[in-house]
């Protein structure tokens, strides 16, 4: 004898989110994304020159300890960053736009701080080449991250996300 099917029982079919529609990789949030990432790299390098430099052993001990913690956080960020432009957010790329410009402008503001700053911290030639390039890295960051491909880009992104 057989048994009644259960009315409660589950859905036999499965059950899934929708498929979205692939829109591709951008070739300027990728190259923006590296760029990010090659910055990082140039600031990696100059904190681990310097702390080669260190003359005590307790400056060495905390400039390890301190370049550590930084490279901690600026790895959890930097990932967060890339992650989301990478994914199409254009919160995001407006959110590092919006940062950037405040930092330059604080720079503009601020410029007998940063001067005497610049004086103290570039002392050899890597940190002013480590600057220069992290400077040029960061403003092609922005450009390529306004560009009209980009802009459609994320616009392309968000429509098949709806």
């Amino acid at each position: 004898m057989e048994t009644p099917p259960n009315p409660y029982a589950p859905p036999q079919s499965p059950v899934s989110d929708p498929a979205t529609p692939s829109i591709g990789a951008c070739p300027h949030v990728e190259l923006a994304c590296r760029l990010l990432w090659i910055s990082f790299a140039f600031s990696l390098l100059d904190n681990v020159v310097k702390i080669f430099e260190a003359p005590t052993v307790a400056e060495k001990v905390g400039g390890i300890i301190g370049n550590l913690i930084g490279l901690g956080i600026g790895c959890a960020l930097l990932i967060w960053i890339t992650r989301k432009l990478r994914a199409g957010r254009n919160w995001m790329r407006w959110l590092y736009t919006t940062v950037n410009v405040f930092s330059w402008l604080s720079i503009a503001v601020f410029w007998d701080f940063y001067r005497k700053a610049f004086q103290m911290i570039l002392t050899g030639w890597l940190p002013i080449l480590s600057l220069a390039l992290q400077t040029i890295a960061g403003l092609a960051v922005l450009v390529l991250l306004h560009t009209l491909t980009t802009r459609e880009w994320f616009r392309a992104q968000k429509a098949a996300a709806n």
